[in-house]
């Protein structure tokens, strides 16, 4: 009998329920973000969850003799995207190598399995091992593909768990600003830096067949100035004062040329279509602290690198966002100290604009609890994993 179906089915319940748990936490934790908090990145960064090897669930895989030092099997997370929610493993690129933490639980942030293990793949021709260092074992792309990563009892053969890594080559190295990830969906929209401007840039590795992918060693340099890392895949840039932004990204086994727009100035601000609690009537609960963000464009093109500064009538308190804990500079936590019409003053770079608010009484309740008010208006929804759903 072919258990391969058998397998895939039982993969895909576990995924799925694991899967909705870390959905849920990553929804109760950036709801609490868009009302309390400005540090989003810090906050977003814990709501992944990390990919369920085959023996989760307590089951042997047909064929292996499995250590009891891991009855109920493991959990692997790999290498985070700067423009992604976390978890689960990313495709590795070929020529390129990625880390993989191994986890007792499905929350990124569950303890680490702290044992000794040795690890080897099933195709060394697809992915090879470079590194153990438990509870991290480092994979290398070496063609495309896909190979299982075994995890063994330190100087046995018996199964710890196993789990799935694939490999594919990159064809495609685009950049997208950070800033703008998380106040502006990365759909196409044309973006810029702006002259002289400060941004962190993500850098995108894409396979033919549209998977993003890993490779941990991939370096950018600027023609002009300097780029400073922050991750694997973000690096702190400023822009030319002119021309076009150009840069060299090595990563795999290629060198690949990026460029991107340089504008002179924003000449619009736009409140985000992601995070923003303000209402299509302008309208916002009075002493309630409220989540606002904003984007500046420039002739439609969205800007990254523009300094943000936000000021208030007499009847808003204003929460700054404090730039060493990784907060979106463009969002600004707000509250109406009184009831009545007041006013926003957004600048970006020297172009401003004014928003008008009304605060207005706390709502009534409903029967059950519910906020009707608030329920009238759009709702500013939790941003889903790319793992939401089970996929």
């Amino acid at each position: 009998m072919n258990a391969m179906p058998e397998r895939r089915d039982r993969r895909r319940a576990i995924d799925d329920s694991a899967a909705a748990r870390c959905v849920l936490k990553g929804l109760a934790m950036n709801n609490l973000a868009s009302r309390t908090a400005l540090a989003l990145v810090a906050t977003i960064a814990a709501s992944g969850c990390a990919l369920a090897g085959d023996r989760v669930g307590g089951v042997c895989p047909t064929g292996e003799v499995c250590s009891a030092e891991a009855p109920n099997g493991l959990f692997f997370l790999g290498a985070k995207r700067a423009d992604s929610f976390g978890g689960g493993v990313e495709v590795t690129a070929v020529g390129g190598i990625q880390t993989i933490k191994v986890l007792q639980d499905s929350n990124t942030d569950s303890p680490a399995f702290d044992k000794a293990f040795d690890a080897a793949t099933s195709d060394v021709t697809v992915a090879a091992i470079s590194a153990v260092a438990p509870p991290d074992v480092t994979v290398s792309g070496e063609s495309d593909g896909t190979s299982a990563l075994r995890l063994l009892e330190s100087g046995t053969d018996k199964l710890l768990d196993r789990v799935d890594v694939h490999v594919a080559t990159i064809d495609k190295v685009t950049t997208f600003p950070r800033e703008l990830f998380l106040v502006a969906a990365d759909d196409g929209t044309p973006w810029a830096l702006l002259s002289g401007g400060k941004a962190s840039l993500v850098v995108q590795l894409t396979s033919k067949g549209g998977d993003r992918l890993v490779d941990e060693t991939l370096t950018l340099a600027p023609d002009f100035g300097k780029a400073t890392s922050q991750a694997w895949d973000l690096f702190d840039v400023t822009a030319p004062t002119s021309g076009d932004a150009s840069y060299t990204v090595a990563a795999g086994k290629g060198s690949f040329a990026v460029k991107v727009p340089v504008v002179a100035a924003v000449d619009k601000i736009e409140s985000s279509k992601i995070l923003n609690a303000l209402g299509a009537d302008g309208t916002l609960e009075a002493v309630r602290d409220e989540l606002l963000c904003f984007v500046g464009t420039s002739n439609g093109a969205r800007v990254a690198g523009a300094t943000w500064k936000f000021t208030g009538s007499a009847t808003i308190a204003l929460s700054l966002a404090d730039p060493a804990t990784g907060a979106q500079q463009s969002c600004i936590q707000v509250k109406g100290t009184a009831v009545g019409p007041a006013k926003l003053t957004v600048e970006a770079s020297g172009f401003t604009r004014v928003v008008d608010i009304n605060f207005v009484k706390k709502a009534a309740r409903g029967a059950h609890g519910v906020d009707t008010d608030r329920a009238t208006r759009p709702f500013v929804s939790a941003l889903a994993g790319e793992r939401a759903g089970g996929n």
